[in-house]
């Protein structure tokens, strides 16, 4: 939401300041009221249209977010797979390195005798 942690500050400040302002209890109300003369002026169509709207929007938006998280999980079991085939790559090659390491031992020891 904030483009950076000094606006976020800013803004929490602000909002601090407000709600331990004397007038804040006052204002609190007189935004009620006029939430209140602001319904008694819509119509109900109007009302109906806005919550249609509202909905709209929520459903685009959860339909957003439904395929940003499907891509997420693609792109992350794509990351988890790469991952797995280069672990497993490491691994054969070290088991395959351990004989050799033994029989290096092995002509070491003989070699010494």
């Amino acid at each position: 939401m904030w483009d950076n942690k000094e606006q976020q500050e800013s803004w929490n400040t602000i909002e601090d300041i407000w709600h331990e302002s004397a007038q804040d209890q006052e204002i609190k109300i007189a935004m009620s009221e006029l939430m209140v003369e602001l319904k008694k002026w819509t119509t109900s169509f109007e009302q109906n249209t806005i919550k249609r709207d509202v909905q709209l929007i929520k459903d685009a938006v959860s339909q957003f977010e439904k395929e940003t998280i499907k891509k997420d999980i693609a792109k992350i079991e794509r990351s988890v797979s790469e991952f797995e085939k280069d672990f497993m790559k490491k691994v054969i090659t070290f088991i395959a390195s351990i004989p050799k390491k033994i029989l290096g031992l092995f002509k070491g020891k003989n070699s010494k005798q």
